[in-house]
């Protein structure tokens, strides 16, 4: 068994015969709304979609105060892998089968009245075969109302996804987790990120501006 930490959140990798399971450990004291993950988590368990990432289990460790929830492990790595290994731009069908895998996965999760909140391309899971699976859904214990924190509890990465609102009015709902989306999008046809800035206080009034250099030529302006 392998376990790697990430921001007081743990991650085990389990083998089962011929396939491995992801533990997600979340701290419950780190939740603004307790009673709001377990009706979530049951939500996410009983959706069986080829786009989401299945949720196989999930159980209460009273004495770590903490949660944990068992799920299956995409073998293709995630999104920004695939973007990092990018030599050239993808072709246009790539990005939108992609885009479009993505936005049925949202969809469907929207439908349930559950927000992702952390729409990264860490988070887009890929299959062996190269197909989209929606995961990281660290805050799906967060619902509209609750305040968003971004510069204390996310990463400059994570910030970077985070749309205007989240800053200026500390609210997030179904449109926010499209303006990721976006961002997600135009980062896979430049392979960069849409807002960059040397620091967190330098990049936050950058995406609150909205401004984005243009696209590239090579792709349509449908895009």
């Amino acid at each position: 068994m392998a376990t790697y930490s990430k921001k007081q959140q743990e991650i085990m990798l389990l083998p089962q015969r011929e396939m491995t399971r992801l533990i997600k450990e979340i701290k419950l004291h780190q939740t603004s709304t307790n009673t709001a993950l377990i009706p979530e988590i049951e939500l996410l368990m009983n959706t069986s979609h080829p786009h989401i990432v299945s949720l196989k289990n999930s159980f209460k460790d009273e004495d770590q105060n903490a949660y944990y929830i068992v799920m299956d492990n995409c073998q293709g790595g995630n999104l920004a892998a695939k973007i990092r290994e990018m030599s050239d731009s993808p072709q246009e069908s790539e990005v939108l089968s992609w885009i479009a895998e993505i936005c049925v996965a949202l969809k469907t999760i929207h439908e349930k009245g559950i927000l992702h909140k952390c729409l990264t391309p860490e988070n887009v899971l890929l299959t062996e075969i190269g197909t989209v699976c929606l995961g990281g859904f660290g805050n799906i214990h967060e619902n509209s109302t609750t305040p968003v924190t971004p510069v204390s509890t996310n990463s400059q990465q994570t910030i970077n996804y985070l749309p205007p609102e989240a800053f200026t009015e500390g609210t997030y709902d179904a449109k926010s987790d499209i303006w990721s989306v976006g961002c997600i999008l135009y980062e896979l046809y430049t392979r960069e990120p849409v807002f960059s800035a040397e620091t967190t206080l330098k990049l936050i009034p950058k995406i609150i501006s909205g401004r984005y250099p243009s696209r590239p030529e090579n792709f349509s302006s449908e895009l």
